[in-house]
């Protein structure tokens, strides 16, 4: 699968860049799916997620009391945001210091650990593999950061291989 990594504006700001991946097949970026799947079923809380990300985005960075941590693999970074202390929504993505997030898909958690829901498990394990590539990419510096390390340069795809593909 191939990935074009978009800055996700609405969400951007002054504290932190918010990026989101849209598929090669041109549909909707992770996150939007997410969004579009959730909002006539979860309208609060998906207002609540955007929300949440608006004001890392424009006030409080990427601090990292606002995202469940270690989510994935040991080292690769990625996290998972959700709406509020309920926690009915969860978005996956991939956290860079308190400047860059990179988020993928998600949805609605009422299980007790993301490997037992397909949905989220499928959400999650593409994020962890994005994640090899994309430090696989910032080791070769095919991507680096703007001087102020708010956003980045360079060749913003990403492929997954097959047997890495989830």
């Amino acid at each position: 699968m191939n990935y074009r990594i978009v800055k996700y504006v609405q969400l951007s700001g002054r504290r932190a860049t918010v990026y989101t991946l849209v598929r090669s097949d041109g549909t909707a970026s992770l996150f939007d799916t997410l969004l579009n799947e959730c909002a006539a079923q979860y309208p609060e809380e998906t207002e609540n997620l955007v929300a949440k990300l608006r004001a890392m985005g424009q006030q409080s960075g990427l601090r990292m009391d606002l995202f469940r941590l270690d989510e994935g693999l040991p080292g690769d970074l990625v996290v998972a945001v959700s709406d509020d202390v309920t926690a009915t929504l969860r978005a996956y993505g991939i956290r860079y210091g308190n400047t860059i997030l990179l988020l993928g898909a998600g949805g609605p958690k009422f299980v007790r650990a993301w490997q037992e829901d397909p949905k989220l498990k499928q959400a999650a394990e593409e994020m962890i593999a994005i994640s090899k590539v994309m430090k696989e990419k910032v080791q070769n510096r095919e991507i680096t950061w703007t001087s102020d390390e708010m956003e980045w340069t360079g060749d913003l795809t990403i492929e997954i291989d097959d047997e890495q593909d989830t």
